[in-house]
This record gives structure tokens, C-alpha cells and sequence, in this order.
């Protein structure tokens, strides 16, 4: 039985299994976890249990599922870290720390990966509301960040994505 609370972010890989960020009360209120069930929801599977497990810190958001070089991997953002893991969530890489700038809040909530691209895309959404680029391949910050915290009470600046995508 899974005990699932505020979940999150759901994703397939490619043999049709679902994958569902979580908080659970069973494991502790601000552990994330992985339940993987099987294409027809029958079967559950928990990855990301253990509290000393990366998978199993922050607050569950965003998860993304990549192909590359024919390897399945997922991508996980959990509100104070990225992380790469293989489907069976096995850690490749793990960021704890801020992507960018030292003092800066960071707090991702969602990640894009292009096939075929070495980027990572993160939503620094409850931390500096920028847009990161990392490298997929271990995680390093690119240098390219866009956005920040618009001015909600300006009609003339609620949002502030100052860069377009085709400067990237």
C-alpha cells in the first residue's frame, strides 16, 4: 500500500510504465518518493524510499523521462535539487546546491529535455522564477539563465522573461 500525498508530476518511460512524484506520510512529510506502476496501474513499485536516497529529498515535483544513446533515464526536480537517475532510480547525478548564483533562492519544479540536445531546461519556480540551463550529461550549470520575479502589482511588468528562446 502507497500513502500518497501532494502528488506531483507523472511521466512514462517506454515500456509503458507510469511514474508519479509524491510526498508520503508513511516514509515523512518532506520526503519524495517514485511510485512506478505498471502500464495497467495494477502493480506498484516505490523508488526513492530510503531518506538517505537523493530521490527521497525536497518536495516532489517535476519528473521527465529521456532516451539517450538508447539508455531510459529520468530527470527529477524536487524543490532544492536536480536529479538524473536511472528508471529503476539508481542516482547518475545529483545538484543539492544552487545551479547559479551563491545566496540566490533556488527551488526547481520542473525540468524540459530535448532530445538530442545536451541541455537541460529548469523552472526555478518557487526560487528565483529563472529559467536554468545545465548540462544533462552531469548536471553543471551552462551559464544561461532568463526570467526572475515580475512585478505582480505593475500591469506593465507581471512577468519579466527578457530573453527570447531564439538567443539560446
Amino acid at each position: 500500500e502507497v500513502d500518497i500525498q501532494h502528488a506531483h508530476s507523472l511521466c512514462t518511460d517506454s515500456a509503458g510504465r507510469i511514474y508519479l512524484t509524491y510526498t508520503s506520510n508513511s516514509v515523512g512529510a518532506t520526503t519524495h518518493a517514485v511510485a512506478r506502476f505498471s502500464p495497467d496501474g495494477g502493480q506498484c513499485e516505490i523508488l526513492g524510499q530510503s531518506t538517505a536516497d537523493p530521490l527521497a529529498e525536497g518536495t516532489p515535483h517535476g519528473i521527465r523521462h529521456s532516451v539517450e544513446d538508447g539508455v531510459e533515464y529520468l530527470y527529477h526536480a524536487n524543490n532544492g535539487m536536480m536529479t538524473k537517475s536511472t528508471i529503476d532510480g539508481d542516482v547518475i547525478w545529483s545538484n543539492p546546491r544552487p545551479l547559479v548564483w551563491p545566496g540566490m533562492p533556488y527551488a526547481p519544479t520542473d525540468c524540459l529535455v530535448i532530445p538530442g540536445d545536451d541541455r537541460l531546461f529548469v523552472a526555478d519556480g518557487y526560487g528565483s522564477s529563472f529559467v536554468h540551463v545545465a548540462d544533462r550529461r552531469d548536471g553543471s550549470y551552462t551559464g544561461t539563465s532568463w526570467g526572475g520575479k515580475g512585478n505582480t502589482a505593475s500591469t506593465a511588468e507581471p512577468t519579466r522573461f527578457d530573453v527570447s528562446l531564439n538567443a539560446l
